[in-house]
């Protein structure tokens, strides 16, 4: 649902500011406590908190730093969860109907109410499974979402030949080949 988020905005330019409500339907798996029920005190509670999150992706913070402590208490990111309504809708039958059809189905969508104005997005696969060519992250992503990730860690250079390496594993002869260029 977060990528149809950020799709939504990256595609009619989107400002966090011109945002009234976000409309989602995600997985069903949101109606279980720890998504209703949250009382943001530990990092966790982030976590599973979509205003949140979406608020995050609005400001395009890179994921890798949404739950540290200044991204937290951002008054931007505040603003954003107390100024926005995000409605989240559990629609067990629209999820359930499209897995009938396909297993790997995980119907999900998501609306914005921007400037008096309504955007849609919906998707039948999860970005980033496998299973589905068209959710599948490319290499670049792969890569990018590595670097984030690994650059508190490893150095550009180091971050740069391990991304490459790996996307070429079989070429070595043992992962230990592999693990001295990504080990600190």
């Amino acid at each position: 649902m977060l990528d149809k988020f950020i799709h939504v905005m990256e595609e009619n330019d989107l400002k966090p500011e011109t945002i009234e409500k976000i409309v989602a339907t995600p997985h069903p798996i949101v109606q279980f406590k720890l998504w209703q029920e949250n009382s943001l005190r530990t990092e966790e509670d982030y976590s599973f908190y979509a205003p949140f999150l979406l608020a995050c992706a609005a400001y395009k913070i890179n994921k890798a730093h949404w739950l540290d402590e200044d991204v937290r208490q951002d008054p931007r990111i505040r603003d954003f969860m107390e100024r926005v309504k995000v409605e989240i809708v559990v629609d067990e039958k629209g999820f359930g109907i499209p897995r009938l059809e396909n297993p790997e189905a995980r119907s999900m969508a998501v609306e914005v109410i921007a400037d008096g104005r309504s955007f849609k997005k919906r998707s039948i696969h999860i970005k980033g499974l496998w299973q589905h060519e068209e959710s599948r992250n490319t290499d670049e992503e792969l890569i990018e979402k590595f670097s984030s990730n690994s650059s508190r860690i490893l150095s550009s250079d180091q971050i740069n030949k391990a991304a490459h390496t790996i996307l070429d594993l079989d070429r070595f002869e043992t992962i230990a080949e592999v693990m001295k260029l990504i080990a600190p």
